[in-house]
């Protein structure tokens, strides 16, 4: 089984070995000391509670507990510090353990200041004190100097590594949502073909039994007559030779109504081939489709805008929505979207907002400079920006006088 560490409990890692590396020093250099064997019980006591400090930075989770427990730390490094004098071998791990662990629990905008902060404190405590009544020396210029200047560039290393981790989680997640993002586009794409064949193969079917009703109504019934007719005359063509010929007559006739109701029934299907669905009923069309085949709710409403608004207007609107459907699915990862279409003062105003997560970076790709670049064309602008519950992209767009003046067409 394999165990993933945060960042903060990696820090607190290091954080137990560096205080093992700060007792090591200090059992090896504690006869020289000018306190001697006094502070040594102190020692031990410090640097236990600074450990279980940085214990408690890798198991707890709130940031403000950690800022905390740091500052802890640092009061406690003071306390373990000052006595030291001159001696700055125990001092070094214990600062490099606090620069690693402000670098890897605070936010970004904070970490290298607290590191600072820490570094600058740490200079400022190095001078001549007193401890348990001896006087204890200041460490010396260069070997002061020496030290600051590792702790600087240790900091510098851990905070470095604090961004290449930040940097690589910020890149699983981006992978993370591209594959959650090609995932659902791939069932988007089994969708839409699953919906189109079942649209294709039922309106094959309705047109079929549509075409055998027409066939069966108007053919069929002629077809009977004219042989029930023709049947009948043949019986008496030898007894009855006047109304063999009125038979004859009639079943002429009959076919000539057969022939004229199957021409009716053949322009009728080709009317129906030959009408084109445009304006709003496509974009209708194309909303219901979208949601069969993503899952994705959509409410649309078309208030007082009429039925087309012209070939021009109506290719606008309708790549508008596509684009809008396409985007609010793909980028968004949204559940739901509202469309909204109505006429003011001669103006046409548009309106896609979706639940999705937004935008971080409002940036154009080549599909939404398309869509304003058509917008723009037709005299119109376009605006799209982050709301608090999503994104939000509109259109108004001036009448350029190609309506047909149809009734106005509402859908919910």
């Amino acid at each position: 089984m394999r165990i993933r560490l945060s960042p903060p409990q990696i820090a607190s890692l290091l954080s137990l070995l560096l205080h093992l590396v700060a007792v090591a020093v200090y059992l090896l250099s504690v006869a020289p000391l000018p306190i001697g064997e006094i502070f040594t019980w102190h020692f031990f006591i410090l640097i236990s509670l600074s450990a279980l400090c940085s214990i408690a930075i890798g198991l707890y989770h709130q940031v403000e507990y950690r800022v905390w427990m740091l500052l802890t730390q640092f009061f406690l490094f003071y306390l373990i510090g000052y006595p030291q004098g001159e001696n700055l071998g125990v001092e070094f791990p214990l600062l490099i353990a606090l620069c690693v662990e402000s670098a890897f629990i605070l936010p970004s905008s904070w970490n290298g200041i607290v590191s600072f902060l820490f570094i600058c404190g740490f200079m400022i405590f190095q001078g001549e004190t007193t401890a348990f009544n001896t006087l204890v020396n200041a460490p010396e210029p260069g070997p002061l100097l020496s030290f600051t200047a590792g702790a600087i560039t240790i900091a510098f290393f851990s905070l470095w590594i604090q961004k290449m981790i930040t940097a690589r989680k910020t890149l699983v997640e981006k992978v993370q949502r591209l594959d959650l993002a090609i995932s659902r586009l791939s069932n988007a794409n089994l969708g839409f073909q699953t919906y189109a064949d079942s649209v294709k193969s039922e309106s094959v079917v309705s047109e079929r039994q549509r075409v055998s009703r027409e066939i069966h109504d108007t053919v069929g019934y002629s077809l009977t007559n004219i042989m029930m007719m023709l049947e009948a005359a043949s019986f008496l063509l030898e007894s009855d030779p006047a109304r063999v010929n009125r038979l004859i007559t009639q079943s002429r006739e009959e076919a000539q109504v057969c022939i004229q109701e199957t021409r009716s029934v053949m322009r009728q299907l080709r009317s129906m081939e030959d009408e084109e669905v445009k304006g709003i009923r496509a974009i209708a069309h194309l909303a219901e489709a979208f949601q069969n085949a993503t899952g994705i709710h959509i409410s649309f409403e078309f208030t007082n805008v009429p039925d087309t608004l012209g070939e021009t207007l109506d290719l606008v609107l309708f790549r508008f929505v596509q684009e809008g459907l396409t985007n609010a699915f793909k980028h968004g990862m949204a559940t739901g979207i509202f469309i909204h279409f109505w006429e003011y003062n001669g103006l046409v105003n548009a309106q896609i907002r979706d639940n999705g997560c937004g935008m971080d970076e409002i940036s154009e790709g080549i599909g939404t400079m398309g869509m304003r670049e058509r917008i723009v064309e037709v005299g119109g602008t376009f605006t799209r920006k982050n709301v608090p519950d999503g994104f939000e992209i509109s259109a108004i767009i001036p009448l350029i006088g190609e309506s047909n003046g149809a009734n106005p067409a509402s859908a919910g």
